[in-house]
């Protein structure tokens, strides 16, 4: 038997599966507390407080076509997310963006 024969130790498992010893983790019960919804363009965000066992989060989802981004907001950083998020906003209102033709 040549080396390239025997069979890896270190060998990569399908895309997709749990590690040898691993089982998937349970699911946690979570209670809606706000939900919103808003469309721009060709963008869709859900805006989601939540609430489980480890506690209040905001859960932030981008639908484009087919492809979602999600961004999850511990409650103890809501605060800060709010006040860096007004920063970004009256930034834009201060800046007018530049002649830009991609841009409208």
């Amino acid at each position: 038997m040549t080396s390239n024969e025997r069979p890896s130790p270190y060998r990569r498992q399908p895309y997709g599966t749990p590690p040898f010893n691993e089982s998937p983790r349970p699911r946690v019960e979570e209670d809606t507390l706000q939900r919103g919804k808003l469309k721009n363009e060709q963008k869709e965000f859900v805006l989601t407080l939540k609430e489980n066992m480890p506690g209040r989060f905001l859960r932030i989802v981008e639908h484009n076509g087919e492809h979602h981004d999600l961004i999850m907001v511990p409650g103890s950083g809501l605060e800060d997310f709010y006040a860096a998020f007004v920063r970004m906003v009256e930034a834009n209102i201060d800046f007018p963006p530049a002649n830009n033709p991609c841009i409208s």
